[in-house]
């Protein structure tokens, strides 16, 4: 992933028109969160994708209103995703189209992951916004997956539904945006943000879809912005997400993932100016932070999403690194220390 992910500024449509309603001003808020302004009135403009989730963040805590992101995503349409979307719309089936998010997404926004999962019977397509631990992303993701269910009800009519949809941050006071938009149980404070839906939807074709104009984008997008290649530092990347929870991080077995020896993983990483050691602590503080300080979990949960074989291990390291304990921290970051007292 570039250092400085970014996003079109289409990821800011109807933003103005909510901040509004919400009784704040927009152009205000964009300065505050360092995107020009130009960005409201120019959907192709490309803007920092951590100042997006930063101007979400904002904006949702200044106005008081907790569904701020939800508010933006029903308004959306299939057709804010730009050439993405067009991309999507002309899939022959719901997986092609799932597939195509997928591999374009980085079009529209390159601070959104996605990790797909076929299970029996069901099918588990998770979300990770890149957002710095400071900011949260509980906003950001919020969005993405509103406008991704709301795509695919597009495509397959007002009745569909996901089976289940999953947040990785804590409960907010009132859930009726969710389920007005969602239309199907929400789980909080899951061990991955994303959402839950049938095999069978899968090979549910797309109406008046058109697989060669598909096709024909997809070269388009391809030939204009080149096949965007992963550095080995961001496939391993995704690939700590997806083993800390495990308990299963060792360089043996990233690599063995990747069908390579730990040699050949070491090398290209060191190639990228890092190391697996390295990504490994930088995503645990990452995740760490937003974790102790972004919702209710219990610690004793947080160390095992975080690898750690014990409390006591998550409880000594994240105190060497931060200077302060855990539970500490966690009170400080909020102004009822009986919240905090509770979330133990």
């Amino acid at each position: 992933m570039p250092v400085t992910p970014l996003a079109r500024s289409a990821a800011l449509s109807d933003y103005a028109e909510v901040a509004r309603a919400a009784g704040l001003e927009p152009l205000r808020m964009l300065d505050e969160a360092g995107i020009p302004r130009a960005a409201i009135g120019d959907p192709d403009l490309k803007i920092s994708a951590t100042a997006v989730a930063r101007l979400l963040e904002l904006s949702a805590e200044r106005s008081g209103v907790e569904d701020f992101a939800l508010r933006i995503a029903s308004r959306r349409k299939l057709a804010s995703l730009g050439a993405l979307g067009l991309v999507v719309r002309e899939q022959p089936t719901i997986r092609k189209a799932i597939e195509a998010v997928i591999e374009f997404s980085w079009i529209q926004n390159e601070g959104v992951s996605w990790r797909f999962e076929e299970t029996s019977g069901l099918v588990i397509l998770a979300a990770t916004v890149h957002a710095a631990p400071q900011t949260g992303s509980r906003q950001s993701t919020e969005l993405t997956l509103g406008i991704l269910v709301l795509s695919l009800r597009a495509l397959l009519g007002e009745n569909w539904h996901p089976q289940l949809v999953c947040f990785g941050h804590s409960r907010p006071s009132n859930t009726q945006s969710h389920h007005r938009i969602f239309n199907c149980p929400v789980e909080f404070n899951h061990d991955f943000s994303g959402i839950v839906l049938s095999r069978r939807d899968l090979e549910r074709p797309i109406p008046r879809s058109d697989a060669s104009v598909a096709r024909q984008l997809e070269k388009l997008l391809a030939e204009a912005a080149g096949r965007r290649r992963k550095s080995a530092e961001e496939v391993v990347r995704g690939l700590v997400l997806d083993l800390l929870p495990l308990g299963q991080c060792a360089a043996d077995r990233a690599a063995r993932h990747l069908g390579i020896d730990r040699r050949t993983l070491h090398r290209h990483l060191a190639d990228d100016g890092t190391s697996f050691s390295k990504i490994v602590e930088r995503e645990r503080v990452r995740l760490a932070e937003s974790y102790v300080c972004g919702d209710d979990r219990p610690l004793s949960d947080i160390s095992a999403l975080l690898g750690f074989s014990s409390l006591s291990a998550f409880s000594r390291w994240y105190a060497r690194k931060h200077r302060v304990n855990a539970l500490a921290r966690r009170r400080s970051s909020r102004p009822d220390s009986s919240t905090a007292a509770r979330s133990r």
